[in-house]
């Protein structure tokens, strides 16, 4: 289903398609789209947070900064990104690439938890997601440079 959904959006890399595919996703009608909200975390040192995401439920995830934890404490679900395509099922934990744009399809019901640096124990969130998270193609684009 996800290659499906990719080969849609025309040529290019995974990582073009996969933009292409989050920018469709964006431009659909609110009342199509599903709010996917993560909850977060703090301890000493460390940011965490966690996301549900529903039984058929397609998603497209951040580009992150640096490597990090990825973890599927729940479900069952298929990824594609640039390292690949892969079904997973929990308990499964991962060491995510940095610069990576997954797809991610939600088999079940899926809790999926990344886990990241947070020397300065900041909890200000957007001042936390803006040290770890790429927001746009572009921005890739110029840390890849």
């Amino acid at each position: 289903m996800i290659n499906e959904l990719l080969d849609l959006c025309g040529g290019g890399t995974i990582l073009e398609k996969t933009f292409k595919l989050q920018e469709a996703m964006m431009a659909l009608p609110e009342e199509e789209k599903i709010d996917l909200e993560p909850i977060h975390y703090f301890a000493e040192g460390m940011y965490l947070r966690s996301l549900y995401i529903p039984e058929g439920v397609f998603c497209v995830g951040e580009v992150h900064k640096h490597s990090h934890f990825t973890i599927l404490a729940e479900g069952k679900s298929k990824i594609v990104s640039q390292d690949g395509e892969f079904e997973v099922e929990a308990p499964f934990v991962f060491t995510s690439t940095p610069h990576a744009k997954r797809s991610v399809y939600a088999i079940t019901d899926c809790t999926w938890i990344t886990v990241h640096l947070n020397l300065d124990n900041c909890q200000n969130i957007e001042e936390v997601e803006n040290r770890h998270v790429i927001r746009n193609e572009q921005e890739l684009l110029e840390m890849r440079k």
